[in-house]
This record gives C-alpha cells, sequence and structure tokens, in this order.
C-alpha cells in the first residue's frame, strides 16, 4: 500500500514531480491504473490543479461498497460557485477509479463540521455523492477534470448542496449580500471559518429555511491524508518552464508514439515476410525431398539397367561362336518356308520377275558400254521379257487365287460364327422360355396350392365359426330353456322356436359362406389357369420372335457376307483384267521397241 502522501508541494514544479513519482511506481506498492492512461492522468490532474489551484492531488484509500480497499489519486479542495451575486467555496473530493479515464471519476461533496448536505438535492445524495449530467455523459478522451470542475461550479450556482449549522454566535458577521437580509437565515461565514486551507472568498450559503437543531452526523467515510498548502502567487517563469516542460513532454511522446507504430508496421511487414519465407523453405524442403527420392529411384532403375545390359553382353559372348558356326552350313533359299504351294508359287514368279528386271538392266548398260552387239542384246530382251511376262502372269493369277481362298475362308469364319452365335441365341432363347415356363408353372401351382389352403382354411374357420355358434346357440337355449321352464311354460314354446329360427339362420349363414368361398376358389383357379395360359402364350410368342429376329439376322448376315464375297470377287476380277492389259500394253511396248 501506498503510504499516505506528505505534505503538499509549493509549487506546480513539486506537484508534477508527486505525480510523476507515484504514478511511475512499481511492484505491490504501484497504483492500479493501466500503463497507457497514466500519462493522460498526469496531464489531467496538472490542468486541473492550474485551473483551480484550491484543488490539491494525492493518494488515498479508497473503500468499495463490496469492502474492498485500494490505493487511487484523489483531488481534494474547494469548488468556486457564484450564488447570488456572491463567491463561495464548496468541498469537494474528486476520486480518480482504476478505469479513469474511460469511465468518469467519483465525485464526493465533504461539508465541515459547521456543513450539513441540503435534502433533499437534485445532485447530491444524502452521503455526499455528486451525480450531474456531465458524469453520465462522460466520453473518452474529450472529457476532462477541468471541465469537470466547471460543471460542478454552474451547477452548484444553481442550487447550493451545502448550507451552515446555525450556532449562537455572540459576535456574527455582517450578511455579505444586503438583498438576503429578509430572509430567515443569512449567508455567514462561520460555517467555513474552521475549513482552513481553502483559498477565495469565505462562506456558506443558508437557504430560505428555518433553523435546524445542531444533530451529531457520522463521520464520512471517505477519508483523505493530510492535504498540501498551496502557495498562491505563482511566477512567470516557473509557468513558462511548466508549460515548456509539458510541451516538450507531449512532444516527445508523439513521436514515440510515431515511432512506435512505424516499428509496428515494420515488425508485422518482416512476420508476414517471416511467414512467407517459412512457407518458401517448407516449399523448398519438399521439393528438395521428392528430388531426393526421384533419384534414388533413377539410381535403382540405372543399376536394374546396367544388370540387364551385362546380362545380354554375356549371352552375346557365349552365343556368337556359335551362331556363326551355324549360319555357315545354311542356304539362302531354305532360309524361307512357304506356307502352302501357292505362296512358294508366288515366291518363285516374284523372284523370277525381279531377277529378270536386274538382268535387262545389266544389258542396258552393256549395250550403253558397247559389251555386247545389238542383234544379241535384242534377242536377250526379248526371251527374257517372254520369261517376265509369264512369270507376272502367272503371279497374277496366284494371287487372284489367294484372294479368293481368304475370301472364302473369310466367308465360311463369317457363317461359321454366325452359325454359332444363331445356335447359341436360339440355345437361349429355349433355355429362357423353358425356365419362364417352369416359372409360371411353378407360380400357377403356387397360387392354386395358396387358394386351395385358403379354401380349406375359410371352410374349416366357417365349419368352427358354425359349431361353436351352435354351440353358443344350444348352450343358450338350454339357459333360457331352464329359466323359462322355472318362470313359465308358455316361454318354452318361444324359446324352442327362437332357437329353431336361430338353427336355420346359422345353416343358412354357413351354406352361403360356403358357397362364397367356393366361388371365389373357383374364380381364382379361373383367374391363374387364364394367367398361366397367357403368359404360356406370351413366352411362345416371344421365342417364336426371337427365333425368326435369329433367323432374319442370320439370314441378312449370309446375305452380306455373300455380297462382300461377290464384291471382292469381282473386284479380283478387276484387278486381274486391269493386270492382264498391263502386261499386254507392256508387251506390245516391247513388241514395238523390238521391232523398232
Amino acid at each position: 500500500m501506498v503510504p499516505p502522501a506528505g505534505p503538499t508541494p509549493a509549487n506546480p514544479q513539486l506537484i508534477q514531480q508527486f505525480l510523476s513519482s507515484v504514478l511511475s511506481q512499481r511492484g505491490p506498492s504501484s497504483l492500479p491504473y493501466s500503463e497507457d492512461t497514466k500519462w493522460h492522468i498526469r496531464n489531467h490532474l496538472v490542468s486541473l490543479t492550474t485551473a483551480y489551484p484550491s484543488l490539491d492531488p494525492k493518494t488515498a484509500t479508497f473503500t468499495h461498497n463490496d469492502g474492498r480497499s485500494v490505493n487511487l489519486l484523489q483531488a481534494e479542495g474547494t469548488v468556486p460557485m457564484l450564488f447570488h451575486g456572491v463567491t463561495y467555496n464548496i468541498p469537494v473530493i474528486i476520486w480518480l477509479m482504476e478505469s479513469y479515464p474511460r469511465q468518469p471519476p467519483v465525485v464526493y461533496v465533504n461539508p465541515t463540521r459547521d456543513m450539513i448536505i441540503k435534502r433533499p438535492h437534485e445532485h447530491v445524495n444524502p452521503s455526499g455523492l455528486v451525480s450531474i449530467p456531465y458524469l453520465h455523459n462522460w466520453v473518452y478522451p474529450s472529457s476532462n477534470l477541468v471541465e469537470l470542475a466547471k460543471n460542478l461550479s454552474a451547477v452548484f450556482g444553481q442550487d447550493p448542496p451545502l448550507f451552515s449549522q446555525r450556532r449562537p454566535n455572540p459576535n456574527p458577521n455582517p450578511n455579505p449580500n444586503p438583498n438576503l437580509g429578509h430572509s430567515s437565515s443569512a449567508i455567514s461565514n462561520s460555517g467555513y471559518s474552521s475549513y482552513s486551507g481553502y483559498s477565495g472568498s469565505s462562506g456558506s450559503v443558508t437557504p430560505a429555511r428555518p433553523a435546524i437543531p445542531p444533530r451529531a452526523y457520522p463521520p464520512s467515510p471517505y477519508g483523505s491524508s493530510g492535504s498540501f498548502s498551496r502557495v498562491q502567487t505563482e511566477d512567470p517563469n516557473e509557468v513558462f518552464k511548466r508549460n515548456a516542460i509539458s510541451k516538450l513532454v507531449e512532444i516527445v511522446h508523439g513521436d514515440v508514439a510515431g515511432l512506435r507504430k512505424t516499428r509496428e508496421a515494420e515488425m508485422e511487414g518482416l512476420f508476414n515476410a517471416q511467414a512467407e519465407l517459412r512457407q518458401r523453405s517448407e516449399h523448398l524442403n519438399k521439393g528438395l525431398k521428392e528430388m531426393g527420392d526421384e533419384k534414388e529411384g533413377l539410381e535403382q532403375q540405372l543399376q536394374m539397367v546396367l544388370m540387364n545390359s551385362e546380362v545380354l553382353e554375356g549371352w552375346l559372348r557365349e552365343n556368337e561362336g556359335k551362331a556363326r558356326g551355324r549360319l555357315k552350313g545354311v542356304d539362302v533359299d531354305d532360309a524361307f518356308e512357304c506356307v502352302d504351294v501357292l505362296s512358294k508359287q508366288m515366291l518363285d514368279c516374284t523372284a523370277s520377275d525381279l531377277a529378270i528386271e536386274d538382268v535387262v538392266y545389266s544389258l542396258d548398260k552393256a549395250l550403253q558400254d558397247g559389251a555386247i552387239p545389238i542383234d544379241e542384246y535384242l534377242k536377250n530382251v526379248r526371251s527374257l521379257s517372254r520369261k517376265q511376262f509369264y512369270d507376272r502372269a502367272t503371279a497374277a493369277k496366284v494371287r487372284a487365287t489367294q484372294m479368293q481362298s481368304q475370301v472364302a475362308n473369310r466367308a465360311v469364319g463369317m457363317q461359321s460364327q454366325v452359325a454359332n452365335r444363331a445356335v447359341g441365341m436360339q440355345s437361349q432363347v429355349a433355355n429362357r422360355a423353358v425356365g419362364m415356363q417352369s416359372q409360371v408353372a411353378n407360380r400357377a401351382v403356387g397360387m392354386q396350392s395358396q387358394v386351395a389352403n385358403r379354401a380349406v382354411g375359410m371352410q374349416s374357420q366357417v365349419a368352427n365359426r358354425a359349431v361353436g355358434m351352435q354351440s353358443q346357440v344350444a348352450n343358450r337355449a338350454v339357459g333360457m330353456q331352464s329359466q323359462v321352464a322355472n318362470r313359465a311354460v308358455g316361454m318354452q314354446s318361444q324359446v324352442a322356436n327362437r332357437a329353431v329360427g336361430m338353427q336355420s339362420q346359422v345353416a343358412n349363414r354357413a351354406v352361403g359362406m360356403q358357397s362364397q368361398v367356393a366361388n371365389r376358389a373357383v374364380g381364382m383357379q379361373s383367374q391363374v389357369a387364364n394367367r398361366a395360359v397367357g403368359m404360356q402364350s406370351q413366352v411362345a410368342n416371344r421365342a417364336v420372335g426371337m427365333q425368326s429376329q435369329v433367323a432374319n439376322r442370320a439370314v441378312g448376315m449370309q446375305s452380306q457376307v455373300a455380297n462382300r464375297a461377290v464384291g471382292m470377287q469381282s473386284q479380283v476380277a478387276n484387278k486381274d483384267v486391269e493386270m492382264q492389259s498391263q502386261v499386254a500394253n507392256m508387251a506390245s511396248r516391247l513388241s514395238h521397241y523390238v521391232s523398232s
């Protein structure tokens, strides 16, 4: 706890030093104000003491309503007010609470021994707590203590909250205001004579009301520590120095606030850059990890390739000599094996044709070089051309024969496929038809059995109900007969008639229900039979339709195959004709060349 403050400083510089020292304390003895508001509190108190020298700042213990005690700053002294042209001083205590300056301060009127609080008062309750509109409309940071003191002075000037107690005084002071002489109570200075330490014109307001005998009031719970004694005269140099120091401090605080904002912005930018760099570092580490994994995979693949290459090289080294030894005794003509006779004939014709082309080319070169005479050249070319013509014609016929055989094989294969598909589809249709017929038959049998079971069950139920009703009727008849026999003989005949009638009704109902059950069973059997016949007819129709569709598709596919075979045969014939025409043209050209 902060001990009560010592004597009041004699000048504003000491007050500033006092405020700076108490607001800068740390640890358990520090005041419960936030660090960002202490500078505003100091400025508010300095401005208040400058504008109202009668108010002194100090520290004291404040007790909350819940019993908590805390050390707070207060401004204790007097606030001047103007009442009927005369200035009076009202003693007040302004407490700066923990949430100041965001919340308004707490103001109490602190009457002396010779003063009492006016009851009732619009803005002061009996405990001395002041409540004015300025406190209710407190807005941070525009509101301050100087404006609060001005509002207190104005409100108190309209309705004074205190008046002095009337005491016997042998030498009463004269009335300071002669205009108030007609009131029942005068304004005297004795109310402030014992209140030392307050400056200004001393006096208190005594409203026009009857004298109140003195009563013992309990002391105010808002105690205060020793007040500072204030010197009223101020040195202009001190005032100038204080204002200059305040201005410099404000400038320094403004610069510090701007520098703090700049540094905060720079720190925010650095934090953002750090986050971005951290993100990039994560991406780079991820990329490096992926590259390392890829490198390991490539190294494994390289090892596999090297191993496979070594295996292949070893195999080549082992089999190279064997292959050379095998190829020495191999005949070129036996290197290729033909599939059939046509292929062998085609190979021979093609080889002879190409060989004749090479011989003719060599004869042309020899004729140009003058190695052979012209007549021998023409004789050889004529014989070679005839042989080449026969080879080409044979090759063309072999090619046509091969194409026809291929077309025939394809047609046979397609026909076999179509036949297989048709057989498969027919078998599927037959199986489905058989399965559907079996299902229909099973369903019909099941429905017939269900109908028969239901009919038997209903008949048994009807019979049981008839027997039960007959037994009930017989029992009731016997009971009624016994009762009627006791009562009268005439009742027996009526009961017998009723029993006979009820028995006939029951028998008629049983016969009707049996006939209904039989009719329903017959109807359901007929419906089941009709449905089975309809389903069988539908299945047969579907099977016939599917068989017809399959047959139509088979016929269509066979016709398509036949058309394709005819087309391919026509194409082969056309190609044969074209080749024969080409051979004839070549022969005519050759004969023309020979003749020329």
